[in-house]
């Protein structure tokens, strides 16, 4: 779920995965091992995606 939301651009947080998931937010809370996973990729640096390629050639002929 958190792979998807980053690749999204989208804020990594508790209530982000929750609403992705569409559970409530306490039962990411109540599972140390979810809430972990959560803060442990919210705290990762966002990923990059790859730039686009470019619409016209960069040299002219």
């Amino acid at each position: 779920m958190t792979a998807r939301l980053a690749a999204n651009g989208e804020e990594i947080s508790v209530s982000s995965v929750a609403r992705a998931a569409d559970v409530h937010r306490s039962l990411i809370y109540r599972h140390n091992n979810l809430h972990a996973a959560v803060l442990a990729r919210a705290a990762e640096p966002p990923t990059r995606a790859a730039a686009p390629a470019p619409d016209t050639p960069t040299s002219a002929w």
